[in-house]
């Protein structure tokens, strides 16, 4: 069992914990009117989440959130939903529905597990389908035994299951989440009570004052356990929550039986022993899923392959990754892709130009290789593609040589024309500078990013006794381009043509298209280069060319086959890219590549790979 999916298990439990012990708080608030009640609850929730969500995220990251083209919509809609199951359950108790209520939470999970079967694909495990049929064997003895239309039932468990259903779509920490829900809601709810309580309608009319004082914690204790819901809901699948939340409904059962002397029959009795064998075989079954687990991660971690045997035993200590077969030097400065100045006979190049905390230092890098040669002229600069760390230098290098041409494609070109890839090139570049040089309040500039030439598969570039031949090459992006250097048949390859991790792995990084990375090695490989250079590695041992390519075709299929194994387990997206993080993630990496850019980055080629599956 991941940790993730530990974690997520927690929450729901949790949750239904929380959520089954609150009538005895709901008990303590009477008598102030449930109408009340609900009015205050919005806004308290509203109010204590967004200020966690400030605390926790920063006004920024809440922001980004809340501005022009984020999903209002989709977070008003789980607000309205939320608070339509909140009122139809506080109406009902103070209606003296409460078996109904009872119903409605013992019938709401069952709609989670179909939900997610319907909508997410969910597969079902044998384990959880006993434990289903079960529940579902309780909840047709109580409909059975009570012999009526459970309306008030019925409209608590769809409330409730849309919106697990619609938190599942959200891939946002849960609080922010909680708050972006419900802040629409807040300010008219915060009207209605102030209204409620200067006509002497409100909770101040009829509350001790200990009362109005609990009718405070409303607010967190509403937020708390739809916390640890949202966040048990991006972490297992639907199927698991659907079971755990008969947690919740159960102790409530008890509570009432036992604490407020409700009524409770045989066939009650009945019903409840029947769900409660179900979650035991749930239960059970989850601890024998999760030894198999464990056992697979074993024997994929101790399975070897091509990539896991003395990889690059041929590189040998006094291999020169940058001793390149024409006159190019690297000019790179700090972390990030690597920078090379190219010399023909008649013209310069610069091929990628690394990220913006150290532009100055690459500007001095190239005006010194520059001198050398008794050149002061950059007449070129090609990128491989739109990202940061490949282009984050280029204002830089740009009012160092106002002159020099940046060539690259098309879709790079639109990229930069967006003023939203302004702000992100600014923020990675930022988050860039404060992880590499610490204490540094330097500004990141992005002013100057832009292509001056669209170059196409095919176009070439002349720099007198060299000729460099662009090569669409997609599947780390759709901008990603490749570079031939004639006549000595030097490849400047993509990332979508896979890189060298620390002389050990091939690692491929394909974060847009699984399929279009395929035919992007099979066109490079086609081209039959002499001498190949990777990004942030650069050059193979010349012998090692076709070993490399046979080696990321098995890579490719071993990743292939790993996340569809994955797929057949119903592994839901947080499961995946735990598995995948636990398989792939090597601390030396930080030096290079922070985590939290890792993670990111390996969400995308999961889903990459997924498109080819």
């Amino acid at each position: 069992m991941s940790r993730t999916y530990k974690i997520g298990l927690i929450c729901a439990i949790g949750c239904a914990v929380l959520w089954g012990v609150l009538p005895i708080y709901w008990q303590a608030l009477k008598p102030i009117d449930s109408f009340v009640i609900i009015f205050y609850r919005i806004f308290l929730v509203g109010l204590v989440s967004g200020i966690a969500s400030l605390k926790l995220y920063g006004r920024k990251e809440v922001k980004k959130y809340t501005g022009p083209g984020s999903s209002s919509f989709k977070f008003f809609m789980a607000g309205v939903l939320i608070t339509a199951n909140w009122s139809i359950y506080i109406w009902a108790v103070n209606a003296d529905h409460v078996i109904q209520t009872c119903i409605g939470y013992y019938i709401e999970p069952l709609m989670v597990c179909v939900f997610g079967i319907i909508f997410f694909k969910e597969k079902l495990t044998k384990h959880k389908l006993i434990a289903l049929i079960f529940a579902s064997i309780g909840v047709v003895v109580i409909l059975l035994h009570f012999m009526q239309v459970p309306l008030i039932a019925l409209s608590l468990a769809i409330t409730f299951a849309t919106y697990a259903a619609l938190k599942k779509s959200f891939s946002i920490p849960s609080v922010l989440s909680l708050f972006l829900e419900t802040r629409h809601l807040m300010l008219p709810a915060l009207a209605v009570v102030i209204y409620l309580e200067c006509t002497g309608k409100g909770a101040l009319a009829v509350a001790e004052p200990y009362q109005y004082a609990l009718l405070f914690l409303c607010g967190p204790l509403t937020a708390l356990p739809l916390g640890l819901f949202a966040e048990a809901a991006n972490k297992i699948s639907l199927v698991t929550l659907g079971v755990t939340e008969y947690i919740s409904p159960s102790i409530s059962l008890v509570i009432g039986i036992f604490l407020f002397k409700e009524p409770f029959d045989l066939v009650q009795f009945i019903a409840f022993v029947i769900v409660w064998i179900g979650l035991v075989f749930f239960t059970v079954g989850e601890a024998k899923e999760s030894k198999k687990m464990e056992n697979i991660e074993m024997t994929n971690k101790e399975k070897p392959t091509i990539n896991d045997c003395a990889l690059f035993s041929i590189f040998g200590d006094d291999h020169d990754r940058f001793s390149f077969p024409i006159d190019a030097h690297r000019v790179t400065s700090g972390s990030g892709g690597e920078t090379i100045l190219v010399f023909g006979s008649e013209k310069t190049l610069l091929y990628d130009c690394g990220m913006a905390y150290c532009g100055w230092h690459t500007v001095e890098n190239i005006k010194n290789k520059l001198a050398e040669k008794g050149r002061d002229t950059l007449d070129y600069i090609i990128l491989s593609h739109s990202h940061y760390d490949h282009m984050g230098a280029l204002p830089y290098i740009k009012q160092a040589f106002p002159d020099a041409k940046v060539h690259a494609s098309e879709k790079a070109a639109r990229i930069f024309e967006k003023p939203s890839a302004k702000v992100l090139m600014r923020d990675l570049g930022t988050s860039a500078r404060d992880l590499f040089m610490p204490g540094s309040k330097e500004e990141i500039l992005v002013d100057g990013i832009a292509v001056d030439v669209i170059l196409k598969d095919g176009d070439e570039i002349d720099l007198g006794d060299i000729t460099v031949k662009a090569m669409e090459t997609k599947g780390h992006t759709d901008c990603s381009m490749s570079y031939a250097f004639e006549p000595t048949k030097l490849l400047f390859a993509s990332e979508s043509t896979g890189i060298v991790e620390g002389k050990k792995f091939i690692h491929t990084p394909f974060l847009k298209d699984c399929n279009d990375a395929i035919v992007s090695r099979e066109k490079c490989k086609a081209y039959g280069a002499e001498y190949i250079s990777l990004p942030h590695f650069g050059m193979l041992p010349k012998d090692f060319n076709e070993t490399y390519w046979k080696m990321l075709e098995e890579e490719t299929d071993i990743k292939k086959e790993f996340i569809g194994k994955m797929v057949e387990e119903g592994l839901d997206d947080e499961q995946m890219l735990e598995r995948y993080y636990e398989k792939y993630w090597d601390p030396d990496m930080e030096e290079v590549q922070p985590k939290d850019a890792f993670i990111i980055n390996s969400k995308a080629i999961i889903k990459a790979f997924l498109k080819a599956i």
